[in-house]
């Protein structure tokens, strides 16, 4: 009988236990609330669904499953704390905005900038493609505001996932996909496309992220860019196993017209398909993902338009460009396992790295590239290239080459010394080791070093080390400019 009793006790105990977890997770069915199918609902949909959203208490897990169908909505989507949306695997759940407003971002509590445990599954997240198409809303957006004053302790938004979503800007807005003041967010598995003017994915002040598996097209400007403020000494950006192709599709056109129209001079853009633009990005691996741009004996596409639009008689020199991977204002960075791919006539360079300087408080911030590593890397060029790898600024933490595989099906232009590393501002540590360059067209170094001067102060290579670099099989070690410290033996074994 105790023992009877005692059984008793425990399945009445487990039942109410499993009750009460069940009840700790609200699951909810979207189409109780919003209507498939019906474009003429979109403003009712989106009132009832940011309804449901301000009603949700935000301190309890809710997940909202979402079935198949078209849901419209006229005006942005606010998601509060610990909600999960996810659709069915075949991705057939299709939110679309019949406006070009911020489609889809985060809901702060009143009185409150914090939001955490944010999840984004299986959707379809589009414009539709007659929206009036306006420039400032990113598709989604997570994040708020920059505030430059407080930029050391940042982040509003604490994990976040977007897993397996289409995301579709349909050329319209800014970009697809915005982050900014997110800490620990992972980005996997998604289908990116179509950005407006700006990027496939944008961070800004985010703290360890992860990006990975995911396909983006058909970019305004970059494909991945860390904008400023990005990554941490243990907090770092992941970019890894991205297929990123066709970036750099609208924004220069944009570029040009605004500074032309306004009288400025037109300077070169060259955002590439990985982009760290800086200041203050840190702890970066960009690891194993395959960029590809362009079309063979073509132009850029913003050239393209500049010219049918202002003629060659203006527009007499290009100064739109495709760039593999920009590494500006940033340290500690390793790029490996990558294939670059760029084709046409208006190609910048394969790796591009600079310094980056923002103005804060009437003082300048700057971030001096340092402590870089490239290796096992592949990148080709097909067409005309003006600098295969061209370099700025790097600190005495150094920049570093190692065991790349260079092939270049074309040739040089505007570069004066036909080489392949070309310094262009005082650096301090630069080393080339076991580099394989394939390249039929006329090459006479390795480095060059510009002959310029800044200040009074002539450009200079303080330490180059290099071994075991060759071109078309033969070793090469051709060198000019102003370097003050050159050692042809040199070996890195770290």
């Amino acid at each position: 009988m105790k023992k009877l009793l005692f059984l008793l006790i425990v399945v009445v105990f487990c039942t109410v236990g499993h009750q009460r977890i069940q009840a700790e997770t609200n699951e909810l069915d979207m189409s109780e609330y919003v209507t498939a199918n019906n474009k003429g609902l979109a403003d009712q949909n989106a009132y009832n669904l940011n309804d449901l959203m301000r009603k949700l208490d935000s301190s309890k897990p809710t997940t909202i499953y979402v079935p198949k169908g078209d849901f419209y909505f006229s005006q942005t989507l606010a998601i509060p704390s610990n909600v999960t949306i996810i659709g069915e695997e075949n991705r057939d759940a299709a939110f679309i905005f019949t406006k070009v407003v911020t489609g889809i971002t985060n809901r702060f509590p009143a009185n409150e900038m914090r939001a955490s445990a944010i999840r984004l599954e299986n959707l379809k997240i589009s414009y539709m493609d007659d929206a009036v198409d306006q420039k400032a809303s990113s598709l989604v957006s997570f994040g708020t505001a920059y505030d430059e004053t407080n930029y050391e302790d940042y982040q509003v938004i604490d994990t976040l996932t977007i897993k397996n979503c289409v995301i579709d800007a349909k050329k319209k807005g800014s970009s697809a996909l915005y982050l900014g003041r997110v800490a620990n967010a992972t980005v996997s598995g998604n289908t990116i496309q179509n950005s407006g003017l700006q990027n496939g994915i944008g961070l800004e002040f985010c703290k360890n992220i992860r990006i990975y598996d995911n396909e983006l097209t058909n970019l305004g400007r970059s494909g991945i860019q860390m904008y400023r403020f990005n990554g941490g000494e243990n907090e770092p950006i992941l970019i890894e196993n991205n297929r990123i192709t066709n970036w750099m599709q609208r924004y220069g056109y944009e570029h040009f017209k605004m500074k032309y129209e306004a009288g400025i001079p037109v300077d070169v853009m060259n955002d590439a398909g990985i982009d760290s633009y800086g200041p203050k990005n840190e702890n970066l691996i960009i690891k194993n993902n395959i960029l590809t741009a362009g079309r063979v004996n073509s132009y850029n596409p913003n050239n393209t338009k500049i010219i049918a639009d202002y003629g060659e008689e203006i527009y007499k020199e290009h100064v739109i460009f495709f760039t593999g991977i920009r590494l500006c204002g940033v340290k500690d960075v390793v790029v490996t396992g990558n294939e670059v791919d760029l084709k046409g006539r208006d190609i910048f360079t394969l790796v591009y790295i600079n310094s980056r300087e923002k103005e804060k408080d009437g003082a300048p911030i700057v971030t001096k590239p340092g402590n870089i590593t490239l290796e096992q890397n592949t990148f080709r060029a097909e067409g005309n290239i003006r600098y295969p790898v061209r370099i700025f600024e790097g600190e005495k933490t150094g920049i570093t080459f190692t065991n790349n595989q260079f092939g270049v099906d074309g040739k040089l232009v505007d570069n004066g010394y036909f080489a392949f590393f070309t310094v262009s501002s005082t650096t301090e540590k630069l080393h080339l080791i076991g580099n394989k360059i394939d390249m039929t067209t006329r090459l006479d170094y390795l480095v060059s070093v510009s002959d310029n001067e800044y200040g009074g102060q002539k450009v200079k290579l303080a330490e180059l080390g290099m071994t075991l670099n060759t071109w078309n099989g033969d070793l090469i070690q051709a060198v000019r400019g102003n370097i003050e410290s050159l050692d042809n033996t040199f070996f890195f074994a770290g």
